[in-house]
């Protein structure tokens, strides 16, 4: 009996695995003859290579709009089809010309500039306080967050999560790109040969993409919806109007964004902050000139068969100077011979040195003070002295018996003058000696 019963149980699985198949295919099969109408219509009205071709005008406009604005730090420009200000002044202050590999000579704006301004009695923009006073010790120890520099980051969406407009978004660049290459591209020329007749309307395109946070994570691609009125006459005196286009391009544009504004915005208020690589983004500095490109490229988007690249300009800011300990220097005389042979200050790496012709018993020779820097763009930093009135670093007589400070300044290699550049004056009490 107890047998029998398992019998039962087992055909009875069995049946509903069978109905489950057969629904399951029936399913299938009838989502694969509901996706087929409109092509089967559109082959029949003798109009599926007009909708071909503009499908593969869009794809190219797309990617080109992406590509293009991705290069440009999210812009496109009114001149080159998109909603962004040409730039007619400011050039090597708030954009530079540059030429790419594939667009030609391109205007690439600096997302991140130099600090403007002071915040308050907290900040300050310009040497030698930049950018605060003690930099980086404060009473609970180091600090290097702080105002380092300008984002000008466009948004990436054309309105806000409430629907209000967004002047300049990277999104209706694209989309307005996009209208205006479709056009160009699809002349339908070729098609008068064929008999056909295409009278246009006037495009809409619509780019959709994640739009919410949790949505990032599972981005794969955005589509490009066209919506582009084309009344068609075929060869064989049919008319038929098409309107609706779209594609998708395998690009995660939202996760790509906010990777971007992550380094950005990081990078303008961290001067400890070196852009790294994360997960699918490789992150490359790419220097150019005195400035520099962050460049953001992901693997798992792909752009005319190369990974999708966004390009981040940075102007040069300069290095900070960190303050220097002149305690130990309160007690301590340099000298000038009556020769007028004056201690040499010089700074060699990343040390003060103060070479005295005239020694004294206790204190070393050369005296040595530690020198230390921090550059928001990463570079290499070097260390300089002025000695006011001096050659080749000597003091000179004239500093006996007076007031006398050196300037430590440290420097990039930016091409700009000393008083451009943070610095710190460091007082020496300098008396006269004779050799022994």
């Amino acid at each position: 009996m107890r047998a029998q019963v398992t019998v039962f149980i087992i055909i009875g699985i069995l049946v509903i695995i069978a109905f489950g198949i057969t629904v399951y295919v029936g399913s299938a099969v009838r989502e694969n003859i509901e996706s087929k109408p409109t092509q089967q219509r559109l082959e029949q009205a003798g109009v599926q290579p007009i909708v071909d071709y503009v499908s593969t005008c869009l794809s190219l406009a797309s990617q080109d709009a992406l590509s293009l604005a991705a290069r440009q730090g999210g812009l496109i420009y009114e001149l080159q089809g998109g909603v962004a200000k040409d730039f007619t002044e400011g050039e090597g202050v708030i954009f530079t010309k540059y030429s790419d590999d594939v667009f030609g000579v391109i205007d690439v704006p600096f997302l991140i500039r130099p600090p403007s301004g002071n915040v308050g009695q907290l900040f300050f923009a310009q040497p030698p306080r930049y950018p605060f006073d003690s930099f980086p010790y404060t009473g609970d120890g180091l600090l290097f967050t702080g105002y380092y520099g300008v984002s000008d980051l466009p948004s990436l969406y054309k309105t806000t999560p409430d629907g209000v407009p967004v002047a300049g978004s990277m999104q209706e660049s694209v989309e307005k790109y996009v209208q205006k290459k479709v056009v160009e591209c699809a002349d339908f020329k070729s098609f008068l040969d064929k008999d056909y007749r295409v009278t246009q309307g006037s495009p809409v395109a619509s780019l959709l993409f994640a739009s919410k946070q949790e949505q990032f994570a599972g981005e794969q691609f955005v589509t490009m919806e066209l919506k582009w009125p084309l009344e068609v006459r075929t060869p064989g005196g049919d008319s038929s109007i098409v309107e609706e286009f779209a594609v998708r391009i395998p690009v995660r544009l939202a996760a790509m964004y906010y990777m971007v504004k992550k380094i950005v915005d990081t990078d303008v208020t961290d001067i400890s902050y070196v852009p790294d690589s994360e997960g699918q983004f490789v992150v490359t500095k790419l220097p150019f000139g005195s400035d520099s490109f962050i460049s953001v490229s992901d693997q798992q988007s792909i752009v005319g068969g190369k990974p999708f690249e966004f390009r981040v300009l940075r102007k040069n800011r300069i290095p900070a100077l960190w303050r220097i300990d002149t305690a130990p220097l309160e007690q301590v005389e340099f000298h000038v011979t009556p020769e007028g042979r004056g201690a040499v200050v010089r700074a060699q790496g990343d040390t003060l040195h103060i070479n005295d012709p005239c020694q004294e018993a206790g204190v070393q020779n050369p005296f040595l003070l530690e020198l230390n820097a921090s550059d928001a763009d990463e570079d290499a930093v070097v260390f300089d002295v002025h000695v006011p009135g001096g050659s080749d670093g000597q003091i000179p007589r004239d500093a006996v018996g007076i007031d006398f400070s050196v300037t430590v300044l440290v420097k990039d290699a930016a091409n700009l003058s000393r008083e451009s550049f943070d610095s710190q004056e460091i007082p020496l009490r300098v008396a006269l000696c004779e050799v022994r």
